[in-house]
């Protein structure tokens, strides 16, 4: 079901706030360490949609001989890509990212690029919208993790790295195979179109997006640093969370959440539209007072961390909620934090996977 605002007081609202707070920087969340999927695996050509590698190939040193110039095309990696029509998803992400200059710089580069299809492949695994949440430092590691910027590799070149992996953009190694048809695969991906020329390099078409190895520190560190912007302004620049808005906006919460709870702070557990319209709840013809009870079953009074949540019931400001640790993790009301430990002016936004339900229900 498509989202439509009740009006568009909610947007207008703290809209103008962003207006009177000047120019604010843009937050993104970021995805738990390993996107909700499976362990490291070690075997990168049987990788599954969000697997994480563990790499233990030596990694090639590229040498001028293993580069090509490619010719054919006097359009540049970015805008082929957008004329090509499959890769809207990747575009916006690199949009996002700010790194549409590394793919039309002039200095040749080689790409792997993700389809649409590939995209959702991703999410039909690791939740639908969970994408969205990486903050931007992570959004730049993901995608260079798709980008060798050392020169141009066509697939005779890439195929004589067989067994071996490269260095990509991120520093961080992939791997390189032949499987037994003859195709050349990175990872878990497969080159399903290759050698596609663009000015200032090669692109190739991969049918799965990769996810880069695991670190010695918690991937997590690209969690953006603490910004002094409000929660509700914070959920405005984010997309994907207008009905969380509205709803905020209906229960009469938005000056609160632009506020600082007597010094105490907010910690606000906040689902996507997504969330949201995958959950039972009739959210969309609430009053103010069920608006606000909403909200508030999703709203702690004080700044909770993630590594402070403890099992057993946490009282919110409206509501009690379950807080039940398992072998993965742990769930609050039932949801699972995608995205944690966003701190902002205010306090500390949680991202969800789903609406929150009381303890006992």
């Amino acid at each position: 079901m498509a989202f439509r605002p009740q009006s568009n007081r909610s947007i207008a609202t703290v809209a103008r706030c962003i207006a009177a707070l000047g120019a604010c920087l843009v937050l993104l969340q970021a995805c738990s360490s390993s996107d909700g999927a499976g362990s490291a695996t070690t075997d990168p050509s049987a990788l599954m949609p969000g697997d994480v590698p563990e790499i233990t190939a030596d990694v090639v040193e590229l040498a001028p001989d293993d580069f090509a110039e490619p010719s054919g095309s006097d359009i540049d990696v970015y805008n082929t890509l957008i004329g090509m029509g499959d890769f809207s998803r990747l575009i916006a992400l690199v949009d996002r990212a700010g790194l549409t200059n590394a793919l039309t710089a002039e200095n040749n580069v080689t790409f792997f690029a993700p389809t649409d299809a590939a995209f959702i492949s991703l999410e039909a695994v690791i939740g639908e919208g969970v994408v969205d949440t990486f903050s931007v430092a992570e959004l730049q590691d993901r995608l260079q993790y798709h980008l060798v910027q050392t020169g141009a590799l066509n697939a005779v070149a890439l195929a004589s790295f067989d067994g071996r992996a490269l260095e990509m953009a991120n520093e961080l190694p992939a791997a390189i195979s032949v499987n037994s048809e003859g195709s050349v695969m990175i990872n878990g991906a497969t080159l399903t179109t290759e050698n596609l020329p663009a000015s200032n390099g090669f692109i190739h078409v991969i049918d799965a997006v990769l996810t880069p190895p695991a670190r010695d520190t918690d991937p997590n560190e690209n969690i953006p640093p603490p910004t002094d912007i409000d929660i509700a302004t914070t959920l405005l620049q984010v997309s994907d969370y207008s009905i969380l808005l509205n709803l905020i906006e209906t229960g009469g919460l938005t000056d609160a959440l632009q506020e600082d709870n007597n010094g105490e702070g907010w910690t606000l557990f906040a689902p996507s539209d997504t969330a949201f319209e995958n959950g039972n709840q009739d959210v969309f013809s609430l009053d103010a007072p069920g608006a606000a009870q909403l909200v508030g079953l999703h709203l702690f009074s004080g700044r909770l961390a993630s590594a402070d949540i403890q099992p057993g019931e946490l009282t919110m400001s409206q509501g009690v909620v379950d807080v039940i640790v398992t072998e993965d993790g742990f769930t609050v009301g039932g949801a699972t934090i995608v995205g944690r430990d966003r701190v902002v002016g205010n306090g500390i936004i949680h991202f969800v996977d789903t609406p929150l339900t009381p303890a006992g229900l």
